[in-house]
């Protein structure tokens, strides 16, 4: 029997075939003792690390292989896979734990600004600059910012602005921006407690939230059982920093009103009284 062996199924039949190449037949019990990853009748088949932890299907493509779920990696499945630095802001986070950047942004990340051509069929910066940080440094600056000494900027402004064709820039429309009109914008700013993303809405950091990331976040909801009250906004804005607060409802108290109040307990679990007895009126009739 290999030292690595282990009993992963017990023959009841004689008559069934022996235990194949990946395992032993004990011939006293009966047993097939098969080698480490393979298991079932005869030892016949791959078995998949820890069952896939429940997050992927086992042999659908290969046998011993886990087709993990989506947003999940790992021989068995074991590793989230995330974006840890959620793209930068410039990007969405895929299955595979990659980052698809918007228009304008590459890296790993999403976090490196590229120069893109505003003319369909010429290259970035149009041949006559270099591009640093996202924006073209012109051979020979002539006013415009991506080296188009025709000022052609026609079809280059994603159909959110026009083509100021004198300086070759474009105008963008309101709720638009970028240098090409590429990016939507925020209704609202969101500093400085979010960012505005690809898709023009606010993404809030922890604690806020809101269309423009203006509201804090009371503890635990308030458990349900109470309201989120905002700080008062002289308060903020004289610099202080003030914790929104629970305004609770009848009956619950604490920083998040998830306690019961000990008078509406008391109230809750106090014997009820005794019904009023009604008086009694006892009729005597006068005998003759």
């Amino acid at each position: 029997v290999p030292p690595n062996a282990s009993l992963l199924w017990s023959r009841e039949r004689p008559d069934e075939p022996g235990c194949g190449p990946h395992g032993v037949c004990n011939t006293t019990s009966r047993v097939c003792v098969c080698e480490a990853g393979w298991g079932g009748p005869g030892c016949r088949h791959r078995e998949c690390p820890s069952n896939c932890n429940g997050r992927g299907v086992c042999g659908a493509k290969a046998l011993g292989v886990c087709e993990c779920e989506p947003f999940r990696m790992g021989a068995g499945c074991e590793i989230e896979v995330t974006c840890a630095s959620g793209c930068s802001g410039h990007g969405n986070c895929t299955a595979d734990g990659t980052c698809e950047c918007a228009p304008g942004w590459s890296g790993p990340d999403c976090e490196m600004p590229i120069c893109l051509s505003t003319v369909p069929g010429l290259p970035p910066c149009h041949g006559r600059g270099r591009c640093i940080d996202g924006r073209c440094e012109c051979d020979r600056p002539d006013g415009t910012s991506a080296c188009q000494a025709d000022a052609r900027c026609m079809h280059s402004c994603n159909y959110h602005g026009r083509c100021d064709s004198t300086r070759g820039r474009c105008i963008c429309e309101p709720g638009w921006h970028g240098e090409w009109c590429q990016f939507k914008a925020c209704r609202q700013p969101c500093e400085p407690h979010g960012w505005c993303s690809v898709d023009g809405r606010c993404q809030c950091d922890p604690g806020w939230e809101g269309a423009d990331c203006s509201l804090q976040r009371c503890l635990h909801g308030c458990s349900g059982h109470g309201e989120c009250v905002q700080p008062p906004a002289a308060q903020s804005a004289a610099g202080e920093f003030v914790f929104a607060e629970c305004r609770c409802h009848r009956g619950w108290v604490g920083p998040d009103c998830a306690l019961l109040d000990p008078d509406q307990r008391a109230e809750l679990y106090a014997p009820a009284a005794p019904p009023p007895q009604r008086p009694q009126i006892v009729v005597v009739e006068a005998a003759d």
